[in-house]
């Protein structure tokens, strides 16, 4: 909550809801100063809650006459309230790994590989202090790029006894520790799955480095899924809520997960101590999906039971390509990929997909687009003519703005030859105007 408070901003953020017995009755939040998102009446002193709804919005004189027999009144003293943030794309396990584990690599500094004294040091005092974790946790940036990527040996200089798992700020690689490898049951044979064994890197004479690429990454999810107890799951996983609160962020959307994680947000939900509406995909870091009767069977499930505003799914991830290497891997062809996106539309399911290369954005953008011409069309903010004018006026603003970005950058740097302060000025320059001018003629509701 510190971050909040020192912004000023109101930690209760009206769009939570919070299950909890504080929000039983009504809550009044007076002396404030609101922000309402109605243009007619941008801000307000006062509020009222009523369970999770928000039941007027007023002055402070107005607003009191809502006040119920046990209702809790809350004086803001000028704080801001502002409704609570959606986060569109998380991965809130992974997260929450993260947010318990060892962090590396933060604004103030990154502690990599090439720092091999000091990331010893750091992973060692971590262990010291986490006697009791099943697997030590960490987040750091290294190299995904053979042969520069690190190795085992390095890890297990810090730690022998408990497997270490280093996820890459990308989310796209894992480095563990020989003890991690073991308990992921990776050893000088291939593994099974061929897309899995791909990801695996080793040397020269087949020994497994330590670090796993893309799909190899579920060689160590499945090993940590069945390592770690459940209750210490649902403590991660708790505590990362608690700190998407503290930030503002109300709502989010996994860009990854499966039932198993789905039933972690439901037994929180069912414990009154989930403080973050969740809504969770299927789908793994460049995982292919197959539509099994087992997987079917899970997406079918996981729609039965969870639905409510707290716990839903309904939504499956695909990942077209992955992120790491000098090109990051083809996951799909096309045939394979608008097969399942049609069948899974056809099902009554929503889709997102991952994407980085060119050639897999067209690829989406193609399948999206016979779909629609297949299954009908679905609200969309740009319908019909709006679609072909909003996108020629997007690529018209972007142009401009590219225009601007380098031409700023390429005077400041003739006048100053600063390459740094050039490039600054020429991004803020770009992004401020495809921003300000996309939201004004594209994206604004008419």
């Amino acid at each position: 909550m510190k971050l909040a408070h020192q912004l000023g901003v109101c930690a209760i953020l009206i769009a939570l809801g919070w299950q909890s017995t504080a929000l039983a009755g009504d809550t009044l939040l007076v002396h404030g100063h609101i922000y309402t998102g109605n243009p007619r009446a941008p801000w307000a002193s006062a509020l009222s809650v009523s369970g999770a709804r928000i039941e007027a919005v007023g002055t402070d004189a107005a607003i009191m006459t809502h006040r119920g027999r046990r209702a809790q009144v809350i004086d803001l003293h000028g704080q801001t309230v502002i409704p609570g943030i959606v986060d569109s794309h998380t991965h809130m396990l992974y997260g929450a790994y993260a947010l318990h584990g060892m962090n590396l690599s933060t604004p103030e500094s990154s502690i990599t590989p090439e720092k091999p004294d000091l990331l010893i040091e750091r992973l060692k005092a971590y262990a010291a202090a986490h006697p009791h974790d099943a697997v030590l946790f960490g987040r750091a940036d290294f190299s995904t790029v053979p042969p520069s990527t690190p190795t085992h040996a390095l890890l297990d200089r810090a730690v022998a006894d408990r497997p270490v798992v280093i996820h890459n700020t990308s989310e796209h690689a894992v480095w563990l520790n020989s003890a991690a490898l073991q308990m992921a049951g990776i050893t000088d044979r291939p593994v099974a799955d061929g897309d899995e064994e791909r990801g695996v890197i080793r040397d020269a004479s087949g020994h497994p480095s330590g670090v796993l690429l893309e799909a190899a990454m579920q060689l160590a999810a499945r090993a940590v899924a069945a390592r770690v107890p459940l209750e210490e799951k649902l403590a991660m996983v708790q505590a990362a809520t608690r700190y998407l609160n503290s930030m503002g962020i109300t709502s989010v959307v996994n860009a990854t997960g499966d039932l198993a994680e789905i039933e972690l947000y439901g037994t929180l939900r069912d414990r009154g101590t989930l403080t973050v509406r969740t809504r969770t995909s299927f789908g793994s870091v460049a995982v292919q999906h197959h539509l099994t009767p087992a997987f079917l069977a899970d997406l079918d499930r996981a729609r039965q039971l969870y639905h409510d505003d707290w716990v839903s799914a309904n939504l499956v991830k695909f990942f077209a390509d992955g992120g790491t290497g000098l090109i990051p891997p083809l996951v799909y062809d096309a045939h394979d990929y608008e097969t399942m996106v049609m069948e899974l539309d056809a099902r009554g399911y929503q889709v997102m997909t991952h994407a980085l290369r060119a050639d897999s954005v067209h690829m989406i953008l193609d399948t999206y687009e016979r779909l629609e011409q297949a299954h009908g069309p679905r609200d969309r903010r740009l319908r019909g003519i709006s679609l072909v004018t909003g996108f020629i006026g997007f690529c018209a603003i972007g142009t401009v703005g590219a225009v601007s970005n380098v031409g700023l950058a390429t005077w400041l740097y003739s006048e100053h030859s600063v390459w740094w302060v050039a490039g600054a000025a020429g991004s803020v320059m770009g992004a401020l105007w495809n921003y300000l001018m996309s939201s004004q003629f594209i994206w604004r509701t008419r």
